[in-house]
């Protein structure tokens, strides 16, 4: 960690163009953390990733030795767990941090997406476009342009939203930034790719200086290395915890398979070890890193015994 202070290693396995891993950077600069950075096929086939995922292909992907942390929500509570001050989760706001999270992530993401893609299909590789119809139907370039009109519709109330929300503030909940602003953030700084969307940014003066505010944040320091460089970190390491444990739920030890409830909705499959209030965690053996250890939250995603 910049500063002087040790902090584990943290291997974060993303891609520029992913909006969501830009969440991630931007907590790991506010919290001034150092990390490594694996540069993520954009598109499936991932085999190396799987290697150490089992077959969930979000990204970002959050490393730490043989333990995976999958989904912007469990790796923004493990890098305040890892790093706590400054916080970004203050205490008595948790109620309003979900609503504004789950609006952000699951529905402004989409709304902001849709009008987005639909400026950058022509420059898109095709395998590109195709891996992200099957992640979800509403990438198809038939969808975008049936509903991307409605969609920055929807998207420009969102900005409103912001605008009015950071009259007089700094954040959108105070002097300080939270988990909202990230979330907030990735989603509309992801517009930058279309002019055309960005503008709707730009026309909105709290907006746009704390857009900024947020993307001049100072990032620790950012080592690149390879995917091979962190299997090897995965295979000298062994999981460290299993987090808390309900031993009455039927379904701790047994064979489950975990995947996302909404879209990109490939699976991983382990033995459930964890079963936690916010948190689930399976176990799993490949035979290049050994064992692995995959944390999930609960909340978006989908637990099933196999």
């Amino acid at each position: 960690m910049s500063g002087g202070m040790s902090q584990p290693r943290l291997i974060l396995h993303n891609y520029g163009l992913s909006t969501f891993s830009e969440k991630i950077r931007r907590i790991l600069a506010y919290k001034g953390l150092d990390y490594c950075h694996v540069e993520t096929p954009m598109v499936m086939p991932k085999p190396e990733l799987m290697r150490l995922t089992g077959g969930y292909r979000r990204i970002p992907v959050l490393q730490i030795g043989a333990d995976i942390y999958c989904d912007t929500d469990l790796i923004a509570r493990k890098l305040e767990e890892i790093q706590p001050e400054p916080p970004i989760y203050p205490a008595g706001r948790e109620l309003e941090m979900r609503a504004i999270t789950e609006l952000a992530d699951r529905k402004a993401f989409f709304w902001a997406v849709q009008p987005t893609f639909a400026d950058l299909l022509p420059d898109l590789p095709e395998s590109f476009v195709a891996d992200r119809i099957a992640m979800s139907p509403v990438f198809s370039p038939d969808a975008v342009a049936a509903n991307g009109d409605h969609a920055l519709d929807q998207f420009t109330l969102f900005l409103d939203w912001i605008e009015r929300q950071l009259a007089g503030r700094s954040f959108l909940l105070g002097p300080q930034f939270t988990i909202a602003d990230a979330a907030c953030f990735h989603v509309c700084n992801f517009t930058r790719n279309s002019q055309r969307v960005f503008t709707k940014v730009e026309e909105r003066p709290a907006l746009s200086d704390w857009l900024d505010r947020i993307a001049g944040f100072a990032e620790g320091e950012v080592t690149a290395i390879s995917i091979e460089a962190a299997l090897d970190a995965a295979q000298e390491s062994a999981p460290a915890g299993q987090g808390p444990t309900s031993a009455a739920d039927p379904a701790v030890g047994k064979a489950v398979r975990i995947a996302p409830d909404d879209y990109a909705t490939e699976h991983a499959e382990g033995t459930l070890t964890s079963l936690g209030t916010d948190t689930m965690t399976i176990t799993r053996t490949d035979d290049r890193v050994g064992e692995i250890a995959l944390h999930f939250p609960r909340l978006g995603f989908r637990l099933e015994l196999i």
